[in-house]
């Protein structure tokens, strides 16, 4: 058999997510220079094998291509199972009945975490404000994201917790949201400078 088809390596006896069209799980991977040779059931491998080929049994394991965060923030993922899906909700109501339900079933003094707000689709086109959050948390901090991580906004509680009023200044690469005639922080957060004092 020409060199060209001998593999280097040889992944025998697993299960192989091929990512293919029909997103395909097979038994076996050839691999020749950093790159797949063939992939197939382990009958279709096996000649592909030389007296050089590393050769591994996965026992029935996965094999799965690499995965690439093309600015998915995987670890969020996990994250976000135990906060609150805001994604599609409509109005600013309709986050508060969310956080509500969660506040329920939530210890005192636990925090409530959401994700997924977007002031765009909401009907009164703002950003949810901590005088909001507070009507339905005030024994719970309450910590909120944005769909697009960049702006939170928070409950007074959690004001409180990380020492932001009105005299506290501007952060390095953020902003405090305030209240226009009082200055009061309003509990919403922008930038990685401001969302580093929660």
């Amino acid at each position: 058999m020409p060199d060209r088809f001998v593999a280097d390596m040889v992944l025998l006896d697993g299960k192989i997510v091929t990512v293919d069209g029909a997103f395909s799980i097979t038994e076996a991977v050839a691999i020749k220079d950093g790159r797949f040779l063939a992939v197939g059931k382990d009958r279709d491998i096996q000649p592909l094998i030389g007296k050089h080929t590393r050769v591994f049994s996965l026992s029935g394991k996965t094999v799965v291509p690499g995965f690439v965060d093309s600015h998915i923030h995987m670890g969020w993922t996990g994250l976000n199972l135990n906060k609150i899906n805001l994604r599609g909700i409509s109005s600013i109501d309709g986050v508060l009945e969310a956080i509500e339900e969660k506040v329920l079933h939530t210890p005192e003094d636990q925090w409530v975490q959401g994700f997924g707000w977007d002031e765009g689709y909401f009907k009164e086109k703002r950003y949810p404000t901590r005088w909001d959050l507070d009507k339905v948390s005030g024994e719970h901090p309450v910590h909120l994201a944005r769909a697009y991580g960049h702006i939170e906004t928070v409950n007074s509680k959690v004001l409180k917790m990380a020492g932001i009023t009105r005299s506290t200044p501007e952060p390095a690469g953020g902003k405090i949201l305030r209240e226009s005639e009082t200055g009061e922080p309003s509990g919403v957060l922008s930038g990685q400078g401001a969302l580093k004092l929660i």
